[in-house]
Order: C-alpha cells, then sequence, then structure tokens
C-alpha cells in the first residue's frame, strides 16, 4: 500500500474544534473520520505555519496540536513554511491570496491531495493536486 501525502486546508481543523455542522451533515464528525483514516496509516498529513496562523484567528492553536499529535507519534506528520516568495505568488493568482498560498504549498510538497470543506474556491487552480472533501480520501 502507497501512503500518500495530504495537505489539509485550515476549515478541516475548525470543523472539529468547533464540532461545525451544515444542515445537512456534522461537518466535525466528518472531519474527525478523515483525521482517523491517517492515524490507522493511510497517509501522512502535511501541515503549514499559514494553518497554524489562521487556526489562531479562530480556535486556540493547542487544540490543534492535540488533533496532530497522533500523527507525530506516528511519525506522519509534516510541518512547513512558506516563502514570501510564495506569498507574492499567491497574490497574483487570486484575490483569495490564503488559498492560493494553501495549493503553492500543497504542489510543493508533492501532495497527492488537498483537503478542503471549499472546494469550489480551489476549482481555479491548476496543478497535480487533487482538491477533495475530507470524505472523499
Amino acid at each position: 500500500m502507497v501512503i500518500r501525502k495530504v495537505y489539509c486546508d485550515t476549515n478541516i481543523f475548525l470543523d472539529i474544534i468547533g464540532n461545525r455542522r451544515d444542515p445537512l451533515r456534522p461537518l466535525g464528525d466528518l472531519a474527525f473520520d478523515f483525521l482517523s483514516r491517517g492515524w490507522n496509516c493511510l497517509f501522512k498529513i502535511v501541515v503549514s505555519d499559514l494553518v497554524i496562523e489562521e487556526i489562531e484567528k479562530y480556535a486556540d492553536k493547542k487544540n490543534l496540536f492535540l488533533l496532530l499529535e497522533r500523527f507525530k507519534d506516528k511519525n506522519k506528520l509534516i510541518r512547513v513554511g512558506y516563502q514570501a516568495s510564495e506569498v507574492k505568488k499567491a497574490k497574483a493568482l487570486s484575490r483569495n491570496w490564503t488559498d492560493a498560498l494553501h495549493f503553492i504549498i500543497a504542489e510543493r510538497e508533492r501532495c497527492d491531495y488537498l483537503v478542503t470543506r471549499n472546494v469550489n474556491d480551489f476549482s481555479i487552480f491548476q496543478g497535480n493536486v487533487d482538491i477533495v472533501y475530507p470524505e472523499n480520501v
């Protein structure tokens, strides 16, 4: 079995931390199920400093680190930063430059998937990373 690399957008962690729901589904549960598949050795997770910065705006980053601890314990957590040149490129690609930066980082890290709840927001970006919902990994 090939272990894939998955970049996780901020909203997936916020779904879990906030136990968020939409009118039809328990998004927090779906996000937790997705991470559980990773904990059970189906993929490595890539988390960027951008995700951590965004989490700090909306939630306690301690909760994020607790979620990531299982990946770290199994040596399946890849923590990455980003560069000013990537921010500049992201701002040139889209008004929603943070989504563009998430995509740029996922491409740079050669991720197989970028997991997000905002699949449509990422549809404008072209590359080698598949944009999917967490339940589709």
